[in-house]
């Protein structure tokens, strides 16, 4: 768990990612999931405390939440996203997380007809994604703000907003 701290305390705009430095939180990540369980404390008691479980379930939605969050403050703001405005979209995002995790994902995970169906599952899934892309596509402007936000002159480059190279048009 330190090591993953100092990653996130030490690497700034100017490390480069992914490279070298991507290593120490993977590798200190894998550590901490293939460690022993410790029956007297640890890092498995610390991270079986019920707020960094509750983090922990809905880490994957908090994941996919904060992304465009934090593209669409740097596009409303038309500069790059840190200080207060990151800290606003971060606990955003976590709450949007919290709600997906409670009123979308439990009740898809927990639907008898979605578990006893593998076929229907997929099915939902791949009906959901193409109903999202089309939403996407429809509404235009967001992938335009991007476009823009991409290729401003002096501005962010695909490079310092990584990842987002899938939204732009084209």
């Amino acid at each position: 768990l330190v090591a993953i701290g100092a990653t996130v305390v030490n690497a700034s705009g100017a490390t480069p990612w992914p490279g070298p430095w991507a290593l120490v939180p993977t590798l200190a990540t894998a550590l901490v999931l293939l460690a022993p369980p410790a029956l007297d404390g640890g890092v498995s008691a610390l991270l079986a405390l019920g707020p960094l479980r509750a983090v922990g379930v809905r880490s994957y939605s908090w994941y996919l939440w904060h992304w465009p969050l934090m593209v669409f403050v740097a596009a409303a703001l038309d500069r790059e996203v840190g200080g207060l405005p990151a800290i606003v979209a971060a606990v955003l995002a976590f709450a949007l997380a919290a709600v997906t995790y409670r009123w979308v994902e439990q009740p898809v995970r927990r639907d008898p007809r979605l578990v006893a169906s593998p076929r229907l599952s997929v099915a939902l899934g791949l009906g959901v994604t193409v109903v999202v892309d089309e939403v996407v596509l429809a509404a235009g402007k967001p992938r335009q703000s991007v476009h823009l936000l991409l290729h401003q002159p002096g501005d962010y480059g695909v490079e310092r907003v990584a990842g987002l190279a899938c939204l732009e048009e084209g």
